[in-house]
């Protein structure tokens, strides 16, 4: 409990890699063809994928469609506790609740942020990802800030309407 808390709150690569020498690679690769993604190869450093496929992973918590309800309440519990602060979390209020997770890869000339979570306002959550690709990773999290304000204002329009 302590790594996976560590992993999704923190984004700890130590915890993180602790977590994968223990792994079953084919349980997880099952994951992801379970959701209808393609199978990923354990060993590549990229997985490429949509907004639709990333989006899968929090629609599944979401609905407990994958895990029970028990596990996917502590998952997302443990995704409410995500320290990022940059991206979609800068851009709502701190009194609205938000389940979240980042990635980041890229190379020397192309950086990628994506961020995929779950607003809920009032008793209508709705679900938001993002994917940028740039040069300069630093800019990257506030163009997912910008994009999830607009969203976000769109949404409580529609919500109060």
């Amino acid at each position: 409990h302590q790594l996976l808390n560590y992993t999704i709150a923190y984004s700890d690569t130590n915890a993180y890699s602790l977590l994968c020498q223990h792994a079953s690679v084919p349980v997880w690769k099952k994951t992801f063809t379970d959701l209808g993604l393609p199978e990923p190869d354990w060993f590549s450093p990229t997985y490429p994928i949509t907004t639709k496929q990333y989006s899968v992973f929090m629609d599944a918590l979401f609905n407990a469609s994958y895990l029970s309800i028990k596990d996917s309440e502590y998952a997302s519990e443990l995704l409410s506790k995500c320290d990022f602060e940059e991206g979609i979390k800068s851009s709502i209020p701190d009194s609205v609740m938000l389940i979240h997770k980042f990635g980041e890869s890229g190379d020397l000339h192309t950086k990628e942020f994506h961020e995929s979570g779950i607003v809920y306002i009032h008793n209508d959550p709705y679900l938001i990802t993002i994917m940028t690709k740039g040069r300069d990773m630093d800019k990257l999290p506030a163009v997912v800030s910008k994009l999830s304000k607009l969203i976000y204002n769109g949404m409580t329009s529609r919500v109060r309407g």
